[in-house]
C-alpha cells in the first residue's frame, strides 16, 4: 500500500484524501447525524402523543363509566384543534367505536394495530397510539389516536438540504484548497524540480529560469537553489578549466601514460605512449598492460590493489614489438569512485635504459681506474726498489 502511494502524484494524493474526507463527512452526517435528529423528532412527537393521550383518558373513563357520550364529545372537541392530531378514536369495553376524529380513513389500519400488543407504532406518514382508559380501576376502554409525521418529514427534508449545502460548500472549499496549493506549492516545486534536472544536467550554456518568488518557504528555497546554481556554475566552469590542463597535459606530456581499468584495460594513452611501445595509439586501447609489459604486472596489479594505493619505482624489463629490449620504471597510481572502489589506474613509465646503460659503463670504468691505480702502485713500487739496488 505504501510502495502505490509514493507512486501517485502529490495532488492526486490530496484529492484522494479529500474525497475520503468527504464522503467521511457524508456517510456520517447522512447516516449517523440526520437519522439522530430524525430519533429525535419522534420522541418529541411521542412524548406529545402520550401526554395528550394520559390527560383525555381520565375523563374520557368517567364519561364512559357514566355513559355520558355527548359529555365524552365535548370533552374531545377542546383536544381536536391541534396541528399534528390526525385522527382520534375511542371504543368501549365490547370494542364498539363510540366517538371518532376523522378516523374513517384509518378505520382497517387502526384494526391492525389493536391486534397487536404494542403501544405505538411509527407509520410512514401518521404515529398511532393505543391507550387504555380506567375508571376506578376498571377497564371502560380504548384510545386510539393518530398523529401526523409531515413536520417530521418536512423538517428533515431542510435538514438535508442544509447537510448536501454544507458538503457543497466543503467540496468548493477544498477544490480551492486544491488550486491554490496547485498554484503556490505544486507549480512552484516542478519549476524547483526542473531547476534541480537542470542543474544535474551540467549544461553551462543554459541560463537557469526559474520564475518562483515569495518570502514563502518555496520562494525561499527558490533563492537557495538561484544561489546554488551560480556556484555550480562557477565550479562547473573551474572543473572544466581544470580539465582541459588536465587532457592536455596528459596528451602533451613527454612521459608515457596509460589510463587503464582496475583490471589492467588500456582505456586511454598518449603519444608519449604510442612512441614508446612503437605503436599507434589506436592499436594501445582495449588491450590489456601484460600484452605490452611483462608477465607481472598483473601480480602487481593486483597487490596495489589489495595493499597499497600507489606502486613507485618498480623496475622491470619489456621488449618492444620490433624486439628492442628496455629497462623501464613504472609508477602507478589508484583512482577511486564515490564508493572508494578503484575506478582507474595511471601508469607512467620511464625509459631507463640508457641510465642503466651509463651506471654500467660507469661501474665499469670504476673497475679500470682500480685496476690501473692497483698497477701503478705495483710499478712505483717496483721502481723504488730498483733505484735502492743501483745504490
Amino acid at each position: 500500500m505504501r510502495r502505490v502511494l509514493k507512486n501517485i502524484p502529490f495532488l492526486s494524493k490530496w484529492l484522494l484524501f479529500g474525497l475520503l474526507v468527504l464522503a467521511l463527512v457524508a456517510g456520517f452526517t447522512f447516516g449517523l447525524v440526520l437519522p439522530a435528529i430524525q430519533a429525535g423528532y419522534q420522541e418529541a412527537l411521542a412524548r406529545k402523543a402520550r401526554a395528550l393521550a394520559r390527560s383525555i383518558a381520565p375523563q374520557a373513563g368517567a364519561a364512559l363509566y357514566f355513559q355520558q357520550i355527548a359529555r365524552l364529545g365535548n370533552l374531545l372537541e377542546a383536544v381536536t384543534g391541534d396541528e399534528d392530531l390526525a385522527f382520534l378514536q375511542i371504543r368501549d369495553v365490547r370494542n364498539q367505536r363510540v366517538y371518532g376524529y376523522r378516523d374513517l380513513p384509518f378505520h382497517k389500519t387502526v384494526d391492525s394495530f389493536l391486534k397487536h400488543s404494542a403501544e405505538h407504532r411509527q407509520g410512514r406518514q401518521i404515529f398511532y397510539l393505543k391507550q387504555n382508559i380506567f375508571y376506578n380501576n376498571q377497564f371502560q376502554g380504548i384510545l386510539i389516536a393518530g398523529f401526523s409525521r409531515a413536520w417530521i418529514a418536512t423538517r428533515m427534508q431542510r435538514m438535508k438540504w442544509v447537510a448536501a449545502g454544507f458538503l457543497g460548500i466543503l467540496s468548493l472549499l477544498f477544490l480551492a484548497g486544491l488550486w491554490t496549493l496547485r498554484q503556490d506549492a505544486i507549480v512552484p516545486l516542478r519549476q524547483l524540480m526542473g531547476a534541480v534536472r537542470f542543474l544535474a544536467a551540467e549544461e553551462p550554456g543554459r541560463r537557469l529560469d526559474l520564475s518562483v518568488d515569495g518570502a514563502d518557504e518555496l520562494g525561499m528555497l527558490a533563492d537557495k537553489i538561484r544561489v546554488l546554481a551560480h556556484s555550480l556554475e562557477r565550479n562547473f566552469r573551474e572543473l572544466n578549466q581544470s580539465k582541459k590542463y588536465i587532457e592536455a597535459f596528459f596528451r602533451l606530456s613527454p612521459i608515457p601514460m596509460l589510463i587503464t581499468d582496475p583490471m589492467g584495460r588500456i582505456e586511454d594513452a598518449n603519444e608519449s605512449a604510442a612512441r614508446f611501445f612503437e605503436s599507434s595509439r589506436e592499436n594501445l586501447l582495449n588491450k590489456n598492460l601484460e600484452t605490452f609489459l611483462s608477465a607481472d604486472v598483473n601480480v602487481v596489479l593486483n597487490r596495489v590493489l589489495k595493499t597499497t594505493p600507489d606502486l613507485k619505482n618498480y623496475i622491470t624489463s619489456i621488449t618492444t614489438p620490433r624486439g628492442s629490449k628496455r629497462v623501464i620504471e613504472i609508477n602507478l597510481s589508484i583512482v577511486h569512485d564515490q564508493y572508494q572502489m578503484p575506478k582507474n589506474l595511471i601508469v607512467a613509465l620511464v625509459d631507463i635504459t640508457e641510465k642503466i646503460q651509463t651506471q654500467r659503463e660507469i661501474l665499469e670504468n670504476q673497475t679500470k681506474l682500480h685496476r690501473m691505480n692497483r698497477e701503478l702502485v705495483q710499478k712505483t713500487q717496483e721502481l723504488q726498489k730498483a733505484i735502492e739496488q743501483n745504490r
